[in-house]
């Protein structure tokens, strides 16, 4: 089965679905958990309807993938103690009928342990249940249910070899292949009808689809394999302490077998129709989720082009956390995006601003280059945004840019404190930008006139000393 991708980042499965608007969102289009949604479903940021969680039938690992979490799900703390019991239990039962009792109580115990191993992983929990959870449940005789399940599909088997020995080898080799099928469905439904019903257990097999055959290999080869460590404690492990090691070792292999058939539950959810009871997202900080959410409804606003609905629930945003960087740049996206070009203009200036305030020249410098490329003649309003973006052209080699934006901050603004470095970089931008050491030398004249006393004023000497001993052109 194709898994559905977020409709804005395509590489990312869906762990939401809005049936109105018939797409699929990731985790950082729809933050947050239950807790910071109020306790209820997050809503579609474009029409408003609740959104469908998909539970994790986009995000789990293919079964076989996940081998090593498998193996090692019997051996997490409440399993380990599990097995201790198992063990400790077996090798205290007397050799007569009431240790026959015993062994077919733990075995029942071990069988109820399992199914609820089975419905616990397809939600999604990968921690074993605890022997204080099981024991507390009562009234549902899941033991006796498996073994009446069990019975009935034998009695299928008795059934087909009664009409002809060809039919009942039929009925017994689709009984095995239904056999895990009906132990999945017992563990949700708690029905033994339900686990029995024909249908039902075909429908379950083709929802899980090519993987069902794969687990059901698995499962035969992990059933059997304590009849091949049996012969290997028989040869390391004293006799008395033989039954319990392989009652140990057997219920290893068994949580196993039933931690398989939960988990292929969990990654089908989807094609099965259901979802997991896990609980969804990232529980965040109110602010935290304020913003996230901020950028994600804007996303998929601006996304459908409501660009409009977009930058309010920006505004939004921005007034929650005036010093989020991402929500400025996103505001800049999508004025980008609009036939607007006052506005374009307005918040270049404001995101240029932003970033000279917080020491980051080379992202106003950033910004101001995408707009000019629309709008060449544009130069951010305030003078230090401007001569800072200047020089951060200056670096990147911009010269003309950088020219235009010191000659321009020269007209608009001739009293700028720092004029002096603002007409040494002129100085050297024709010096160093343009090949007009002519230019760079009148104008350096022309500064050290003016600013006579200046403490860095000896830059201008130097730079005039390097102009006077470079080669002439040829």
């Amino acid at each position: 089965m194709t898994k559905e991708t977020c409709k804005l980042h395509p590489a990312r499965p869906s762990v939401w679905h809005c049936d109105h608007c018939r797409h699929g969102l990731c985790t950082e289009c729809v933050p947050g958990s239950r807790e910071n949604h109020d306790g209820n479903l997050p809503r579609c940021a474009i029409c408003n309807t609740e959104l469908r969680y998909l539970g994790a039938a986009n995000l789990a690992e293919p079964f076989w993938t996940q081998a090593h979490r498998l193996f090692g799900y019997p051996l997490q703390a409440n399993g380990l103690i599990v097995l201790v019991m198992m063990g400790v239990v077996a090798a205290l039962l007397p050799a007569s009928f009431i240790g026959l009792i015993g062994l077919i109580m733990l075995f029942a115990f071990s069988v109820h342990y399992g199914l609820n191993v089975i419905e616990q992983v397809r939600n999604g929990d990968m921690t074993p249940p605890s022997l204080s959870e099981i024991l507390k449940q009562q009234g549902e005789w899941l033991f006796f249910k498996q073994i009446g399940v069990f019975a009935v599909l034998g009695a299928f088997v008795y059934a087909g070899m009664r009409v002809s020995p060809g039919l009942g080898v039929l009925v017994l080799l689709l009984v095995l292949l239904a056999a895990p099928a009906a132990t999945m469905m017992l563990a949700m439904t708690r029905s033994v009808t339900e686990s029995v019903h024909p249908v039902k257990l075909a429908a379950l097999m083709i929802g899980i689809g090519p993987s069902y055959l794969l687990l059901w290999i698995c499962l035969a080869t992990v059933g059997a394999a304590p009849m091949l460590v049996g012969p290997l404690l028989q040869e390391m492990l004293p006799e008395q302490v033989l039954f319990p090691a392989g009652m140990v070792v057997s219920s290893y292999f068994t949580f196993v077998t039933y931690a398989m058939m939960g988990y292929i539950l969990y990654e089908k959810q989807a094609a099965l129709g259901f979802a997991s009871n896990d609980e969804f997202g990232e529980t965040l900080e109110g602010r935290t989720f304020l913003v996230r959410k901020g950028i994600a409804d804007a996303r998929q606003l601006a996304a459908v082009g409501r660009h409009e609905a977009a930058l309010e629930t920006l505004v939004k945003a921005i007034n929650i956390d005036q010093s989020n960087a991402e929500l400025r740049e996103f505001y800049y996206r999508v004025v980008s995006a609009m036939d607007d070009e006052e506005a374009l203009r307005r918040n270049t200036n404001s995101i240029c601003d932003f970033f000279v305030g917080r020491q980051l020249p080379y992202k106003a410098a950033q910004y101001c280059q995408e707009t000019r490329k629309r709008f060449p003649d544009f130069v951010p309003a305030e003078a230090r945004t401007c001569h800072l973006v200047a020089e951060r052209f200056f670096e990147e080699g911009r010269y003309k840019d950088a020219a235009q934006l010191l000659m321009s901050l020269h007209r608009m603004a001739p009293k700028y404190p720092d004029m002096f470095a603002v007409l040494l970089l002129m100085a050297r931008i024709f010096f160093e930008g343009m090949n007009a050491p002519e230019k760079a030398s009148a104008l350096l004249k022309q500064i050290r006139t003016r600013y006579p006393d200046h403490p860095e004023l000896p830059k201008v000497e130097r730079l005039l000393e390097v102009i006077s001993y470079r080669p002439a052109t040829a």
